[in-house]
């Protein structure tokens, strides 16, 4: 997906969509066609990373749309990740606090591996006692394999 100032790339790893964007998150078009691309990735899978590492500029209407994307993943249990910010970019979402909003991360590779974390604290909180003894056995003998 293209429209001149922003691109976007959807990939998907698992159940985990993942968008990598290049361009400008700014008020116009741009803006309008990130969130339609993010809210349809939001509403059909579990989790979505947002990667910022290609975003040269974001500015107020680029930022509010990433919260009111926070907000609409909350409401479809999707568990949203922003990642790779740079430069001015990374300064902007610190500046505006919005790093205490979002779940931001510094890598991909750390906002996947964050999704993967949760999950396994949603299963272990779902096991009985006495079968998570059980889990455990299993993967201290697979680290023990490796």
């Amino acid at each position: 997906m293209n429209t001149g100032q922003l691109h976007i790339e959807r990939r998907t790893f698992g159940e985990t969509a993942i968008l990598d964007c290049t361009g400008r998150i700014v008020v116009r078009r741009e803006a309008e066609y990130f969130f339609d691309a993010a809210a349809f990735a939001v509403e059909k899978s579990r989790s979505l990373v947002v990667n910022l590492a290609g975003v040269s500029a974001i500015d107020s209407g680029g930022l509010g749309l990433l919260v009111l994307l926070h907000r609409l993943a909350g409401i479809y249990s999707c568990d949203l990740k922003v990642c790779a910010a740079h430069g001015s970019v990374a300064k902007t979402i610190s500046l505006m606090k919005l790093d205490t909003v979002l779940d931001v991360h510094r890598s991909e590779d750390d906002a996947i591996g964050s999704i993967f974390r949760n999950l396994g604290r949603c299963f272990s909180r779902a096991i009985p006692t006495d079968h998570r003894r059980v889990l455990n056995s299993v993967k201290r003998v697979a680290a023990e394999r490796r």
